[in-house]
């Protein structure tokens, strides 16, 4: 089958004979990859009905093309790149294959944004920027969606799970010429700054705000400070970040009761 077939075979999927019906959804599924932006120009044409007969189809080719993409990290030597990747293929699984749009694109329009309005900015302006005056801040509903861990939804709906908010401040400031890093503090994770090349944490879930020695001190007390300063400095590995992304979203679709993408997440953290 090409893609001159296609605008036919939609006008058969709501027929009445039930044979047929299976007949082309067999057609559609032996279409391959290709198939979800094949038929993006011939959305207005497509009902309802349609739209759920082919929906099992377009997922199962969603999981291959980010099965293939995802166990291909492991070829990408930047770090940051790989990193910046995963998320562009989590935003292509969500949003779909024919979306043209990457959760790249969407950081350098944020980018510019600050970069606009803040000319000398620095990391501390950075933060003020994304969650306070554009407003980002953390998903306190919904919390299982796992659009929550989509660059694109944070931005475009200003809220996100913790590693997603910390994120799009990383590699923002990358961009920018700044230097945040990744922290796996106890509870949720959060973004780490230096003032005077010591590490200050920033808590993009709770609209960045600045975590000092004596803060990190208040919230886990004094027989825990010293192992978790220690978490502090560490550096947080890409590899280790993109397996947490994985995990979120095995952890979100097991929330929603869709065990077999949640599996799927699963099997994707021993891939990358």
């Amino acid at each position: 089958m090409d893609k001159t077939e296609l605008k036919y075979l939609l006008s058969l999927l709501d027929d009445d004979d039930a044979i047929v019906r299976q007949e082309i959804l067999s057609a559609f599924t032996r279409y391959g990859l290709r198939l979800e932006s094949d038929i993006a120009e011939f959305d207005s044409a497509i009902n309802n009905y349609s739209r759920s007969l082919l929906a099992p189809i377009l997922k199962e080719n969603r999981k291959k093309w980010l099965s293939v993409n995802w166990y291909a990290l492991n070829f990408i030597d930047d770090a940051d790149t790989r990193l910046e990747s995963a998320l562009n293929y989590v935003d292509k699984f969500l949003y779909g294959l024919s979306v043209d749009k990457s959760a790249s694109d969407y950081l350098d329009i944020i980018s510019e944004s600050f970069r606009s309005k803040f000319v000398n900015g620095d990391e501390f302006d950075l933060a003020f920027y994304l969650f306070k005056e554009y407003g980002i801040e953390g998903c306190t509903e919904d919390y299982y969606n796992p659009f929550n861990s989509s660059i694109r939804f944070a931005l475009e709906e200003r809220k996100g799970l913790p590693i997603t908010l910390a994120l799009i401040y990383m590699l923002t400031a990358k961009r920018l010429g700044l230097k945040v890093e990744g922290c796996n503090f106890p509870g949720h994770f959060l973004a780490k700054i230096f003032v005077d090349n010591k590490p200050v944490l920033i808590d993009c879930y709770n609209k960045g705000k600045i975590l000092y020695n004596s803060d990190i001190r208040k919230l886990v007390g004094d027989e825990s400070f010293d192992s978790v300063l220690s978490l502090v400095h560490n550096q947080v590995d890409a590899d280790i970040i993109v397996k947490r992304i994985a995990a979120n979203l095995a952890n979100a679709y097991s929330h929603v009761n869709d065990r077999e993408t949640s599996d799927f997440f699963q099997s994707l953290q021993k891939t990358a």
